[in-house]
């Protein structure tokens, strides 16, 4: 563990993204959820994570947003 974080810090510090990577291991991507955070809810296709982490969201008006944290659950 202590290897692979070392790596991954690494790679950070050399101006490498680790996005990619991350994104991969998401079971939210490419499937309907809804994410809530202090009071706000935003529900949508979970299409992509941007190239700071945030999760982008496309809502089914076509809109997009950008989540940055909170609770993520999978709509069914």
């Amino acid at each position: 563990l202590m290897e692979q974080m070392e790596a991954s810090y690494l790679a950070i510090r050399e101006g490498q993204s680790l996005v990619n990577e991350w994104s991969s291991l998401l079971d939210t991507l490419g499937r309907y959820v809804r994410v809530s955070w202090g009071g706000q809810a935003r529900s949508g296709l979970a299409q992509d994570v941007d190239e700071w982490g945030n999760l982008v969201l496309r809502a089914t008006d076509g809109s997009i947003f950008k989540v940055s944290g909170g609770e993520v659950s999978l709509q069914l």
